[in-house]
Parts: structure tokens; C-alpha cells; sequence
């Protein structure tokens, strides 16, 4: 069988800045996994998201990331898709930036990308927390933020048109 694959673009990684890396995260109903995070954009890389069952939660900059292991999907905002969630070893990257949060998984099966009112991120709430009804184990995730790409491109991308786009005439 043939399918597209949706995954992160490699160049992406040129924009890597700082790099956390976290092992064997647990959550359960009374304890929430949590990290500060600054004013910028960020990719999180999941490997081995495992749960018998429930609804385990991502906050990001306010914005929630729910999976669903008793329906099988991942849902942010008013979008949701199904995913392979009892098969826990693949990877699921999410990269969030100020108006948008993108999600890949299964293995390039699955690609949200959500921009809508739901999805701007509350800069005022600069934190990740991970929370779940029953317990939930992260085999590792990686934290990366990322430098803007405002101030990285070389000035050779930079298009001067001889001619003005509009012109006002009196």
C-alpha cells in the first residue's frame, strides 16, 4: 500500500536554537509534567506516547493538544484526525509557533495543520504542561525552540521589482 507521507521539512532544523531532551515522562490524574518556555517558536518531538485509556492533554502557550486513546484521534481547536495510538512507538511532532500549531504522526499519516482563532498562542501562559485522566508514559520528547526567520534569511531572497505594484495617480 502507497500513501503520502507529511513530515517536517529537514531544512527546519538550520533554525534550531536551544535543545531540551526529557526520558520516561509520567502523568496521571494528580500529577502534570511541566516546562517553561520563552517567546518563540517551537517544534516538541514525542516518541512512545503510550496510555491504557482516557484523554491525555498538551497545553501549549494555552492552546490544548488532546489525544484520545479511547476514540483514537488527536484533536486541537475545532480540528481533530484519527491516529494510531496504541501503536505507541511512533513519533509525533508538533510545531507551534504564534498563530499556528501543525501536528505530524503515524509515521507521515497524519498532518493537522490548524490556524484559526482557536489555535493563536497566549504568550502571557509561556509553558508546556502535560496532563492525563489515567497514567501516561512518554518514552523521551525533545524540545527544540527556534530562532526567527525574520532576521535568517539571506538578503538574496529579497525581490526588488523594477516597477512600483501600485501607482496613485492624483
Amino acid at each position: 500500500t502507497y500513501y503520502l507521507e507529511a513530515r517536517p521539512v529537514k531544512e527546519i532544523e538550520a533554525l534550531y536554537n536551544s535543545f531540551e531532551y526529557y526520558e520516561n515522562i509520567r502523568t496521571s490524574h494528580d500529577i502534570d509534567f511541566r516546562v517553561q518556555l520563552g517567546d518563540t517558536a517551537y517544534i516538541f518531538k514525542i516518541n512512545g506516547l503510550t496510555n491504557v485509556c482516557g484523554v491525555t492533554e498538551m497545553q501549549i502557550f494555552g492552546r490544548t493538544i488532546q489525544f484520545d486513546f479511547n476514540k483514537n484521534e488527536i484533536a486541537t481547536g475545532k480540528n481533530c484526525a484519527p491516529i494510531s495510538l496504541t501503536a505507541s512507538n511512533g513519533e509525533i511532532t508538533i510545531i507551534v509557533d504564534r498563530c499556528s500549531i501543525e501536528i505530524f504522526a503515524d509515521d507521515g499519516k497524519i498532518y493537522m495543520s490548524c490556524i484559526d482563532n482557536d489555535t493563536f498562542c497566549d504568550r502571557n501562559m509561556p509553558h508546556l504542561v502535560i496532563k492525563s485522566e489515567n497514567e501516561t508514559v512518554i518514552k523521551n520528547m525533545e524540545i527544540h525552540s527556534l530562532k526567527s526567520i525574520r532576521y535568517n534569511f539571506p538578503n538574496r531572497f529579497i525581490i526588488y521589482l523594477p516597477f512600483p505594484l501600485f501607482h496613485f495617480m492624483p
